[in-house]
């Protein structure tokens, strides 16, 4: 297992789709993660982002009373874990500590809630080898004055394999012009 902090979060001009952008906080490895989420989810974690980045809290939200019944049965949330990958799905789980009975028990979640609570209680992100292996690339910064833009090359390289397969594959029958009105 790896740490990982969440970075920021994107949109993915080709297909709209907000993504998450973790990286890895092991020293002299320079990866990030792109994970992939709703808009609804990507809503919560960039909510999670402005309370962490501005110190202030919204209107209570879901994760905030998932949270707060954790505190009253006397347990902690002790870290987030990505645990695998099943068919472009991501599988993640929270380990909670409950103080009463001195024991940890782990609970299946999304990885959106679990984002948003490592968000809310600065609790730390650890990502399965495999998935570090099979799902990171390297990050690469360019840097001017302003800004640092992080370019995503793992899927700019993807995107473009796809596209010279499609050009390599189409024929003209694949297109067909609409029926002439009569």
């Amino acid at each position: 297992m790896e740490k990982f902090k969440i970075m920021g979060i994107g949109v993915d001009s080709t297909s709209d789709r907000p993504f998450v952008v973790l990286k890895s906080q092991v020293v002299g490895k320079e990866l990030i993660l792109p994970i992939w989420v709703s808009k609804i989810e990507a809503k919560s974690i960039a909510d999670a982002l402005y309370e962490q980045k501005e110190s202030r809290k919204k209107r209570p939200a879901t994760h905030d009373l998932i949270l707060k019944i954790i505190d009253q049965l006397n347990s902690q949330v002790k870290r987030i874990l990505i645990q695998q990958v099943v068919r472009n799905t991501l599988y993640a789980s929270i380990v909670i500590f409950d103080h009463s009975l001195g024991l940890e028990r782990i609970v299946d979640a999304r990885p959106s809630d679990c984002l948003v609570l490592s968000l809310k209680q600065n609790i730390d992100i650890f990502v399965a080898s495999r998935v570090v292996q099979e799902n990171c690339f390297p990050a690469a910064f360019q840097s001017n004055k302003r800004t640092q833009n992080l370019h995503l090359n793992k899927l700019f390289l993807e995107e473009k394999e796809k596209f010279s397969r499609f050009l390599k594959e189409v024929k003209a029958s694949d297109f067909s012009l609409p029926p002439e009105a009569s």
